[in-house]
């Protein structure tokens, strides 16, 4: 069972022959898809190359990281393409929190205890898409802002 692959267009292709590999990977384009998100956070979404399942169920070949911000080395591995470009839009929904948490900050130095009100709004925005759960009223209550 061979734990190498190369893409043909976005399909994985098995491949047994190390050195077809090696010149594939080492010249392929892997990037399934890159995002520069607010204040210096980077989402990347590569082809691995390599079965990360290692041999326990189907081929693990995609891989969707986060670069910076309170989401850093996020991590999440993906079959397929598909599966990976999905996987690559709910990370950059995630680490959009970071923007929406400065901007929080912003109004909070700017207008004190008065930005509460409008930066549970604002954070209620980043939610509106649906791809994450917002708490329930009481956590809200209890811990006084919203949690990814």
């Amino acid at each position: 069972m061979t734990m190498k692959y190369i893409l043909e267009g976005k399909t994985p292709k098995p491949v047994d022959d190390l050195l077809e590999w090696a010149e594939w990977f080492e010249t392929a384009n892997r990037r399934v898809a890159r995002t520069k998100m607010w204040l210096g956070v980077e989402v990347s979404t590569v082809f691995l190359g390599l079965d990360y399942s290692f041999g326990r169920g189907p081929p693990v070949l995609f891989e969707t990281m986060i670069f910076g911000g309170k989401q850093d080395q996020y991590q999440a591995r993906y079959y397929t393409w598909a599966e990976s470009e999905i996987g690559h839009r709910q990370a950059c929904i995630l680490s959009e929190g970071n923007f929406f948490e400065f901007l929080y900050t912003l109004l909070k130095v700017a207008f004190g205890p008065r930005a509460m009100s409008a930066g549970v709004r604002l954070q209620a925005l980043s939610f509106e898409s649906g791809a994450i759960v917002t708490p329930s009223q009481q956590e809200r209550r209890e811990h006084g802002k919203y949690r990814v």
